[in-house]
């Protein structure tokens, strides 16, 4: 279950009638944690840009910072694909995580790319001589 679907049923308990001794009273937790819920998701829209901005000052145009960044949908799915297997909530340590993995995928997709901008040009063939040995065939 959710925060968002616990939230409800916990404001149907304060409904129930109860002896006069007796009274139902929930402290503010839950509303804090989604409260650093969407903090923590504007943090992470807010980063997402601010990253691709210096990508697109650094890299000089806008198509390179969006080719890198392309590369995060595929381990991001497969981190939220085994959260949910195993049923685990979104809690700060999880959203560190996931920055990190965020972090090594744009890194080899960087690396990735400065390896291989030589051949980026238009149409030009590749000269056995000029490429990194770990690509020539064997």
């Amino acid at each position: 279950m959710s925060l968002t679907e616990i939230l409800p049923k916990l404001e149907k308990l304060k409904e129930i009638e109860l002896p006069k001794q007796y009274r139902i009273e929930f402290s503010d937790s839950l509303q804090k944690v989604l409260e650093h819920q969407k903090k923590m998701n504007f943090i992470l829209s807010f980063a997402g840009l601010i990253l691709f901005m210096i990508l697109a000052s650094y890299l000089e145009s806008l198509k390179g910072p969006f080719l890198l960044l392309s590369v995060l949908p595929l381990p991001l799915f497969f981190v939220i694909i085994i959260i949910y297997w195993i049923d685990l909530p979104l809690n700060i340590p999880v959203y560190i995580g996931m920055i990190i993995i965020s972090a090594f995928g744009i890194l080899e997709a960087f690396i990735l790319r400065k390896e291989l901008s030589p051949w980026m040009n238009q149409g030009e063939k590749f000269e056995a001589g000029l490429m990194p040995y770990n690509l020539k065939e064997k």
